[in-house]
């Protein structure tokens, strides 16, 4: 009959009469890591690209991805399984509406123990441009004596900022 040692190892005899051990594994493997995007990140990709810090184990890992626009993950956008690599970028059938997300993974090992979620992190997918600004001065064709003319356009706003690039 089998018989469970101290260290919770299963000892099971056989019909030829051999001692067969098999240890239990209960050991969580350990959380990951969240890499990118960072915490807070703004991005104008639908289809962003998640990346957590590799976690070992002797019996494999497998991880678990959820994307949610709600804290508290009750309705995710995204829910990926079994994945394999430490990566996952969302394909263009899962891409996401504009707005504020937040992403945690966990990891689960070969003998089925899962570590606790990561804690989240956000962002926010902003693919709308900007308004195009309109030159005030100097006035289009006007000839200035100055080294350093001072240069002005109209102000655009969006949600997600805005920085400006001029090209003389």
């Amino acid at each position: 009959s089998p018989a469970i040692g101290a260290d919770g190892t299963l000892y099971v005899g056989s019909q030829d009469e051999k001692l067969y051990a098999f240890e239990r594994d209960t050991t969580t493997p350990a959380a990951p890591t969240l890499a990118l995007p960072a915490d807070a990140a703004k991005t104008n990709d639908a289809t962003p690209s998640l990346k957590w810090s590799d976690v070992a184990d002797p019996s494999g890992v497998i991880y678990y991805l959820q994307v949610d626009d709600n804290a508290d993950f009750s309705s995710p956008a995204l829910s990926k399984t079994g994945l394999t690599s430490s990566d996952y970028t969302l394909a263009s059938g899962e891409a996401l509406p504009q707005g504020a997300y937040y992403w945690r993974v966990k990891a689960r090992d070969g003998a089925g123990n899962e570590s606790g979620w990561t804690a989240s992190r956000s962002f926010s997918v902003d693919t709308t441009p900007p308004g195009v600004p309109t030159p005030v001065s100097p006035a289009n064709g006007s000839v200035s004596s100055s080294a350093t003319p001072v240069l002005d356009w109209s102000d655009v706003s969006d949600a997600s900022g805005v920085s400006y690039r001029v090209q003389v």
